[in-house]
Protein backbone atom coordinates (compact mmCIF):
# COMPACT_ATOMS: atom_id res chain seq x y z
CA UNK A 1 0.00 0.00 0.00
CA UNK A 2 2.66 2.33 0.82
CA UNK A 3 4.88 1.63 -2.66
CA UNK A 4 1.38 2.26 -4.24
CA UNK A 5 1.40 5.70 -2.93
CA UNK A 6 5.16 6.47 -3.40
CA UNK A 7 4.71 5.19 -6.92
CA UNK A 8 1.71 7.34 -7.29
CA UNK A 9 3.22 10.17 -5.84
CA UNK A 10 6.79 10.03 -8.06
CA UNK A 11 4.86 9.15 -11.57
CA UNK A 12 3.34 12.87 -10.75
CA UNK A 13 6.10 14.37 -9.73
CA UNK A 14 7.89 13.30 -12.65
CA UNK A 15 5.54 14.80 -14.86
CA UNK A 16 6.50 17.97 -14.03
CA UNK A 17 10.04 17.47 -14.56
CA UNK A 18 11.66 17.46 -17.96
CA UNK A 19 11.84 14.38 -19.61
CA UNK A 20 15.29 14.48 -21.20
CA UNK A 21 17.07 15.15 -17.96
CA UNK A 22 19.74 12.07 -17.39
CA UNK A 23 18.66 12.28 -13.48
CA UNK A 24 15.37 11.93 -14.09
CA UNK A 25 15.91 9.24 -16.75
CA UNK A 26 18.11 7.37 -14.34
CA UNK A 27 15.26 7.28 -11.44
CA UNK A 28 13.18 6.13 -14.04
CA UNK A 29 15.36 3.47 -15.05
CA UNK A 30 15.91 2.29 -11.73
CA UNK A 31 12.15 2.18 -11.02
CA UNK A 32 11.39 0.25 -13.89
CA UNK A 33 13.99 -2.09 -13.09
CA UNK A 34 12.53 -2.59 -9.69
CA UNK A 35 9.16 -3.32 -11.47
CA UNK A 36 10.75 -5.54 -13.76
CA UNK A 37 12.25 -7.49 -11.42
CA UNK A 38 9.59 -8.19 -9.12
CA UNK A 39 7.18 -9.28 -12.33
CA UNK A 40 10.07 -12.14 -12.65
CA UNK A 41 9.53 -13.21 -8.94
CA UNK A 42 5.97 -12.91 -9.76
CA UNK A 43 6.36 -15.40 -12.35
CA UNK A 44 8.76 -17.60 -11.18
CA UNK A 45 6.58 -17.77 -7.75
CA UNK A 46 3.70 -19.25 -10.09
CA UNK A 47 6.12 -21.16 -12.35
CA UNK A 48 6.93 -22.60 -9.14
CA UNK A 49 3.86 -23.85 -7.66
CA UNK A 50 2.79 -25.16 -10.85
CA UNK A 51 5.84 -27.34 -11.08
CA UNK A 52 4.80 -28.70 -7.43
CA UNK A 53 1.84 -29.90 -9.02
CA UNK A 54 3.17 -31.92 -11.47
CA UNK A 55 5.92 -34.16 -12.11
CA UNK A 56 8.45 -31.55 -13.16
CA UNK A 57 8.35 -31.26 -17.12
CA UNK A 58 8.45 -27.75 -18.65
CA UNK A 59 4.61 -27.84 -19.16
CA UNK A 60 3.65 -24.48 -19.19
CA UNK A 61 5.38 -22.75 -22.35
CA UNK A 62 3.35 -19.63 -21.75
CA UNK A 63 4.84 -19.06 -18.22
CA UNK A 64 8.10 -19.73 -19.76
CA UNK A 65 7.67 -16.75 -22.22
CA UNK A 66 6.20 -14.28 -19.91
CA UNK A 67 9.67 -14.84 -17.78
CA UNK A 68 11.68 -14.27 -20.68
CA UNK A 69 9.69 -11.21 -21.78
CA UNK A 70 10.05 -9.54 -18.31
CA UNK A 71 13.59 -10.31 -18.07
CA UNK A 72 14.34 -9.07 -21.32
CA UNK A 73 12.62 -5.71 -20.22
CA UNK A 74 14.48 -6.14 -16.86
CA UNK A 75 18.09 -6.51 -18.99
CA UNK A 76 17.17 -3.76 -21.66
CA UNK A 77 16.44 -0.96 -18.90
CA UNK A 78 19.45 -2.25 -16.68
CA UNK A 79 21.57 -1.62 -19.48
CA UNK A 80 20.01 1.93 -20.90
CA UNK A 81 20.97 3.20 -17.05
CA UNK A 82 24.21 1.59 -17.36
CA UNK A 83 24.89 3.44 -20.59
CA UNK A 84 23.14 6.71 -19.15
CA UNK A 85 25.95 6.41 -16.08
CA UNK A 86 28.65 5.57 -17.97
CA UNK A 87 28.19 9.03 -20.38
CA UNK A 88 27.60 11.20 -17.34
CA UNK A 89 31.06 9.64 -15.66
CA UNK A 90 32.46 10.57 -18.62
CA UNK A 91 31.20 13.78 -19.35
CA UNK A 92 32.36 14.73 -15.34
CA UNK A 93 36.14 13.78 -16.82
CA UNK A 94 35.94 15.77 -19.47
CA UNK A 95 34.39 18.94 -17.19
CA UNK A 96 37.02 18.38 -14.75
CA UNK A 97 39.93 18.43 -17.58
CA UNK A 98 38.92 21.70 -18.78
CA UNK A 99 38.59 23.18 -15.30
CA UNK A 100 42.18 22.66 -13.98
CA UNK A 101 43.25 24.98 -17.59
CA UNK A 102 40.03 27.71 -16.53
CA UNK A 103 40.69 27.47 -12.57
CA UNK A 104 36.55 26.46 -11.86
CA UNK A 105 35.03 24.64 -9.61
CA UNK A 106 33.33 21.39 -10.46
CA UNK A 107 30.08 20.29 -9.25
CA UNK A 108 30.20 17.16 -7.44
CA UNK A 109 26.90 15.60 -7.75
CA UNK A 110 26.38 16.71 -11.70
CA UNK A 111 29.98 17.62 -13.09
CA UNK A 112 29.38 20.71 -14.58
CA UNK A 113 32.01 23.63 -14.26
CA UNK A 114 30.72 26.16 -12.66
CA UNK A 115 33.11 30.07 -11.60
CA UNK A 116 35.32 30.02 -8.77
CA UNK A 117 32.91 32.49 -6.99
CA UNK A 118 30.12 30.60 -6.98
CA UNK A 119 28.74 28.61 -3.65
CA UNK A 120 25.95 26.70 -5.83
CA UNK A 121 26.32 24.76 -9.21
CA UNK A 122 24.58 27.00 -11.56
CA UNK A 123 23.23 23.37 -13.75
CA UNK A 124 21.41 21.76 -10.57
CA UNK A 125 21.86 23.83 -7.46
CA UNK A 126 23.92 21.64 -5.16
CA UNK A 127 26.49 23.87 -2.70
CA UNK A 128 29.77 23.56 -4.51
CA UNK A 129 32.67 22.23 -2.36
CA UNK A 130 35.69 24.17 -2.55
CA UNK A 131 38.83 23.16 -1.44
CA UNK A 132 40.24 26.23 -1.28
CA UNK A 133 41.31 29.67 -2.23
CA UNK A 134 44.15 31.59 -3.43
CA UNK A 135 45.18 35.77 -2.85
CA UNK A 136 44.00 37.90 -5.47
CA UNK A 137 47.40 39.73 -4.92
CA UNK A 138 50.46 36.83 -4.33
CA UNK A 139 48.41 33.62 -5.37
CA UNK A 140 48.85 31.93 -2.06
CA UNK A 141 46.85 29.36 -0.74
CA UNK A 142 43.88 30.80 1.77
CA UNK A 143 41.38 29.21 3.81
CA UNK A 144 38.40 29.27 2.80
CA UNK A 145 36.73 31.33 5.86
CA UNK A 146 39.69 33.42 5.91
CA UNK A 147 39.23 37.36 5.42
CA UNK A 148 43.21 38.19 5.06
CA UNK A 149 46.07 36.46 3.30
CA UNK A 150 48.25 34.94 6.03
CA UNK A 151 51.33 35.27 3.40
CA UNK A 152 51.26 39.27 2.46
CA UNK A 153 47.97 40.84 4.40
CA UNK A 154 46.14 41.52 1.68
CA UNK A 155 42.13 41.60 2.33
CA UNK A 156 40.32 38.74 0.60
CA UNK A 157 36.95 39.47 -1.15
Amino acid sequence: MTGDIFSSLMKGLSELMPEDDPCIRAFQLQSDIKKFKAKEDEIYREVGKKALEQDGEIRFPEDLNKLLAARRQRQAAEEELFDLQSGRKGREEETREECEEEDCTVCAECGAANPCDHAFCKECGAKLKTEGRKCPDCGNDVETDAKFCGQCGKRIG
